[in-house]
């Protein structure tokens, strides 16, 4: 009876052994997954802060580009104008406010440009809703500045 005691007490302390190592082995398995997955994180959001940031360098050379498209546009179309008399100031006026819409698009894009990418590095989800709310509403005016342009220029033909 004194052997299966002695026998049932080693046992319960050989399990009790055991199930200290393997509950240490779990925590430090949980520990390195732990780890693992804050690296993992970490690794994610930089690649999208990059991913990011190269959309907008894209956009914004894009926007740049279509900018000075329509600069050069309305240059051509004021050395056209030039000679023209007074009864078609009308013209001018019109010009002048295309040309005034696109400069405060130009004004936009800077200041949105300055702020994201002086904010790149403390991204949040918000930056990412202004930048994608200022490029559709940039698209926007510049296709209003487009038609514009394109009536404007309609105008003149007839």
């Amino acid at each position: 009876m004194k052997a299966k005691i002695f026998a049932s007490v080693v046992l319960v302390i050989l399990l009790g052994i055991g199930c200290i190592g393997c509950s240490s082995a779990t925590n430090k398995s949980l520990k390195l997954a732990n780890e693992n997955s804050k690296e993992a994180n970490l690794q994610v959001n930089q690649e999208r802060k990059d991913s990011l940031k190269v959309d907008w360098e894209t956009f914004k050379k894009d926007a740049e580009i279509a900018v000075k498209a329509r600069e050069r546009q309305i240059e051509d179309l004021k050395r056209e104008f030039s000679e023209i008399n007074k009864e078609e100031q009308k013209c001018r006026t019109a010009l002048d406010t295309l040309e005034q819409k696109k400069n405060g698009l130009q004004e936009r894009l800077a200041q949105i440009n300055k702020k994201i990418t002086t904010d790149m590095e403390h991204f949040n989800e918000n930056d990412e809703a202004i930048k994608a709310t200022f490029e559709k509403s940039f698209v926007r005016d510049m296709n209003e500045l487009i038609i514009g342009l394109r009536e404007f220029c309609k105008k003149e033909e007839y």
